[in-house]
């Protein structure tokens, strides 16, 4: 004769809660400094953005964000992805921080119209940041400093006149492409929930 004994085992709401997703948000400003021509000195200009995402566990954080930078001759609207993973603490922590992503927007602003110049083209934006978070109830607000990169393409379309009998005749305009590649130091300070 066989006897089969079976056991159920009830698991604890605690154990379970501690491995949830939660939502987060926050808000970031903050000023990039830097310089495109250093001949003429350090620039400082402003940066914002907004993040949404998700709380994996206690300390990985991955979200989706949307922004604005000012530079002392462009505007750039980054669209990124962020990871930051929490180094030290519970409570307050200290986090490093990744973003990557592209510009979809760029607008050009000289202090002079500049001679042939047509558009610009956003690229890839990047950067890491070391930060410290501070709770407090439900609200989080983080402070921190990190480096960013922005790369930017200008296209610019010049006349091209030839002689022909007497005459200048209009021909094919020529062409040039400029590539930019903006590193700034980064402070930040932002405010979020969860």
């Amino acid at each position: 004769m066989t006897w089969v004994v079976a056991h159920s085992q009830e698991i604890p709401l605690d154990s379970l809660n501690k491995r949830k997703v939660e939502y987060y948000f926050q808000i970031q400003s903050g000023a990039l400094i830097g310089c495109n021509s250093c001949s003429k000195g350090k620039e400082i200009s402003f940066s914002a953005a907004t993040t949404h995402g998700i709380k994996v566990g206690r300390k990985l954080r991955v979200g989706v964000g949307v922004g604005l930078d000012s530079y002392s001759e462009w505007n750039t609207m980054p669209v990124f992805g962020t990871v930051s993973w929490d180094l030290i603490g519970k409570k307050n922590a200290l986090y490093v921080e990744m973003n990557y992503g592209e510009s979809l927007a760029t607008w050009r602003l000289p202090n002079y119209p500049e001679y042939g110049y047509q558009n610009s083209k956003g690229g890839k934006v990047y950067g890491y940041s070391l930060g410290y978070r501070i709770k407090y109830d439900k609200i989080r607000i983080s402070f921190g400093i990190g480096h960013k990169t922005q790369l930017l393409t200008s296209y610019y379309e010049y006349p091209t006149y030839y002689w022909n009998n007497n005459n200048y005749v209009l021909g094919e305009p020529s062409n040039k492409t400029i590539k930019n590649e903006m590193n700034r130091l980064m402070f930040w300070l932002a405010v979020g929930w969860k």
